[in-house]
């Protein structure tokens, strides 16, 4: 095997982009779009002081999310780190955890060509330039690395260890908790009921247990966070925002934001509304993404492993965007959550999810102040990136429940048996 053709070699090349990308761009972004950097400052000089999160100052965070946000400032020197330490110490800590994630999906596309590595590498290299003003600078790529972690570990069968992977990403984000049905029920029909119950088990103890100090000190604390967000509006890069917005600007209704919550949202009779739907319309967004899910993994228990890849990504990646299309708020970097699953499935998959980072970060950082006081180009263009969202989702969907993005098993074993003959050849030399 050539140097290049290397896993760990080609995996570095996102990497380095992102550093490049980062710290020459990052001055330029920073400054207007500070925002949840200067949380992690503030949160990071705090635990160096001597301060307890949760019980001398309040973390909208859970507390494994302060782990980037804190070796950032143990790399830049302590208590005494500058603001532009911070941030390089901060850029370095996401490069390398980007590193390890697209390490993991070079191992969920498991294959030997070096086409499909190349492919694979081309993705996550063209992720770095679309969202190159965001991704460096948000801890979001930390609990996607994690659930990578889990993805791997559930293909393998390794039940336990995927728990405790999949309960430290809960422990760092949250959202990684609703994928824990469908890995659960992967595991159950690929491995066994044990197999499923021991990960289930893991997955919840793991995270209970991160929280449980935190909670003992100061259960108020602990609470605020969960407080925090269920008291939070409806963001205006939601899929009701957008077309509250639209609506607006025909003439139909009134509408005015509101900036708080370090975001900005929605205040309007529609918007109350909506508010008191998105709960139902998760929950039958999730259940059915849930389903066809399943379906999928039931008919793929005879399949190889390469198969089983494909379905669980894009079940996987179904439920995430559930998650993001139902929820109150959509913040451009939620994408990041999705890295995982997408350099598994097809190259048009992957390519469509590409124009979404493009739209996405065309509405923030650039379009947003036009967003902000209803310019109808900024509304018309969150418009079609939330519609090129919600059909990302139906087109996952219904490829799942066709058995579109699964390679059949005869084209697999033709795949094998091809291999085979080549190293025979190679060894017979």
């Amino acid at each position: 095997m050539s140097r290049f053709a290397n896993p760990y070699v080609l995996a570095s090349i996102p990497a380095i982009l992102l550093w490049i990308f980062g710290s020459v761009t990052g001055p330029y972004f920073l400054i207007p779009n500070r925002g949840d950097l200067g949380e992690y400052l503030t949160y990071s000089l705090a635990v160096f002081s001597g301060y307890v999160p949760y019980v001398h100052f309040p973390v909208e965070y859970p507390p494994l999310a302060l782990v980037p946000i804190l070796l950032a400032r143990a790399f830049s020197g302590g208590v005494a780190a500058t603001t532009m330490s911070y941030l390089q110490a901060f850029l370095f800590v996401n490069c390398v955890t980007y590193l390890v994630l697209v390490g993991t999906a070079l191992s969920a596309v498991e294959s030997d060509c070096k086409t499909v590595r190349l492919a694979t590498i081309a993705f996550f290299s063209v992720v770095v330039i679309m969202f190159f003003p965001l991704m460096p600078w948000r801890f979001d790529l930390f609990p996607s690395m994690l659930t990578g972690i889990t993805f791997i570990l559930v293909l393998k069968g390794r039940a336990a260890p995927a728990g405790v992977m999949l309960g430290l990403a809960i422990a760092a984000k949250l959202y990684p908790a609703v994928l824990l049905p469908i890995f659960a029920f992967a595991l159950w029909q690929w491995q066994s009921k044990r197999a499923s119950w021991v990960f289930s088990a893991s997955a919840i103890v793991i995270a209970v247990l991160c929280f449980i100090p935190f909670f003992a000190m100061s259960p108020h604390g602990v609470m605020h966070m969960f407080v925090y967000h269920a008291r939070r509006g409806l963001e205006i890069e939601t899929i009701p925002s957008g077309l509250i917005l639209l609506a607006h600007v025909r003439g139909l209704g009134s509408v005015a934001n509101v900036s708080n919550y370090g975001a900005v949202h929605l205040a309007s009779p529609a918007s109350s509304v909506v508010l008191k739907l998105l709960p139902f319309a998760f929950l039958a967004l999730f259940i059915s993404s849930t389903i066809v899910g399943c379906r999928a993994i039931v008919r793929l228990a005879g399949h190889d492993r390469r198969a089983r890849a494909v379905a669980l990504s894009a079940a996987s990646a179904c439920v995430l965007l559930s998650f993001i299309l139902a929820g109150k708020v959509f913040s451009p970097q939620y994408l990041i959550w999705l890295l995982p699953f997408v350099p598994a499935l097809t190259p048009s998959v992957r390519w469509f999810f590409v124009l979404i980072l493009f739209l996405t970060i065309a509405i923030f950082p650039f379009l947003f102040d036009l967003l902000g006081v209803f310019v109808p180009l900024a509304i018309i263009v969150l418009n079609v990136r939330n519609l090129a969202v919600a059909g990302f989702l139906v087109y996952l969907l219904l490829a799942l429940r066709n058995r579109a993005l699964v390679p059949s098993q005869q084209g697999a074993n033709n795949g094998r048996d091809i291999g085979a003959k080549r190293t025979g050849s190679v060894a017979t030399r």
